[in-house]
């Protein structure tokens, strides 16, 4: 049996919360066909009860201590996939996206935002597949991560 999500990973966005013990509940819609099995077979209320939790500690920080890329997902991905990116401070910051030959293909931002965690989405519908780079220029930090697209 292939599990397609077995390492999927989530980001927990945090700013503005104060320093604290909190709990977490992962929320999933679905649109189109899907097989609700949980809700079908166990109507049993006892049964669906809330409780396994995991207790995660949020530590008051809002921004990040260091300038963070995050791995893109989906990855591989076709034709659009999300990019993560954490700022320690206010920053210009520049994505691009870089072909496996390092020519720049595209420009997802230039422009100055906070610190803390944002995401910006890419497209790649007018793109071949093939491995792509993706780049985070901010002040002077630059990170680049691989990310696949598959048509």
């Amino acid at each position: 049996m292939h599990h397609r999500y077995s390492n999927i990973s989530y980001n927990v966005e945090c700013n503005g919360i104060e320093a604290g013990e909190y709990y977490f509940r992962l929320v999933i819609e679905v649109t189109g066909e899907a097989q609700y099995f949980l809700a079908n077979v166990q109507n049993n209320a006892e049964l669906l009860q809330k409780k396994h939790y995991s207790k995660i500690n949020y530590t008051g920080t809002v921004a990040p201590e260091t300038y963070d890329l995050l791995q893109n997902y989906p990855n591989p991905f076709n034709p659009t996939t999300t990019i993560g990116f954490g700022l320690q401070s206010k920053s210009n910051v520049k994505i691009s996206i870089l072909n496996a030959i390092g020519e720049e293909v595209a420009v997802l931002l230039n422009e100055e935002k906070e610190p803390g965690y944002h995401n910006v989405e890419f497209n790649a519908a007018n793109l071949p597949s093939g491995v792509y780079f993706y780049q985070l220029k901010a002040g002077d930090f630059v990170q680049t991560k691989k990310m696949l697209l598959l048509k």
